[in-house]
């Protein structure tokens, strides 16, 4: 009989001969995270003030997608701004699930920014990518909407789009540059806490109602 019980109720509660499914997969996490689980089926995780940060925290994120509500970027801790179909929103999403306020904003060529884009510099993460690398996306991204190619995904204007964008961060010194070409949301995440840690001096950032709720 396979069972998800803790080994002592299986043997307790059943007669039968028993064989746990998870029992090597929880040792290679305890392994990993160095602690061990609690042994208590049916934990829920508690609902308490670092639970409502990591909340609010995703909250905001969802409501600054997509260059929504510029006068509240000063809250947010991160601000990353990119050409369309970059990563902007699947990597804000997965730092707001870490305990981070991101906004994000799409880059348009021909289109002034927000002033609230200049000034917070420090939280300015710009997002880049290999032209081909977009047209190929945008391309895909076009077709399950079942709509033909234009000039969106046509690598002769992408090429043209990101050496404007390119050129337009380099007037910006201050912000963050992260190529997301090969990258996927980790790696990208990683590059931007390692960014973090060397702006703070410290060698985690991880916000604190992050490190609660894991």
């Amino acid at each position: 009989m396979n069972h998800r019980l803790m080994p002592s109720q299986a043997e307790y509660f059943l007669s039968c001969s028993c064989r746990q499914r998870y029992g090597p997969l929880i040792s290679t996490f305890e392994t990993a995270f160095g602690t061990k689980v609690a042994g208590r089926p049916g934990r829920k995780q508690p609902v308490d003030e670092s639970y409502m940060d990591l909340m609010d925290c995703i909250e905001f994120t969802r409501r600054m997608d997509d260059g929504i509500n510029p006068r509240e970027w000063g809250e947010a801790d991160l601000i990353i701004v990119g050409p369309s179909r970059a990563g902007k929103t699947p990597l804000s999403f997965y730092l707001g699930l870490r305990g981070f306020k991101v906004a994000n904003y799409p880059i348009v060529i021909g289109e002034d920014p927000p002033p609230e884009l200049f000034e917070w510099p420090e939280k300015v993460i710009a997002l880049t990518i290999q032209p081909e690398r977009l047209s190929f996306i945008r391309q895909q991204r076009m077709r399950q909407f079942g709509r033909s190619e234009s000039t969106y995904s046509d690598i002769n204007e992408v090429r043209q789009e990101i050496n404007e964008i390119e050129r337009f961060y380099k007037r910006n010194p201050r912000w963050f540059v992260v190529d997301t070409t090969n990258s996927g949301l980790e790696e990208t995440a990683g590059e931007i806490f390692r960014h973090m840690d060397m702006q703070s001096g410290k060698d985690n950032i991880m916000p604190a109602q992050m490190r609660g709720f894991i």
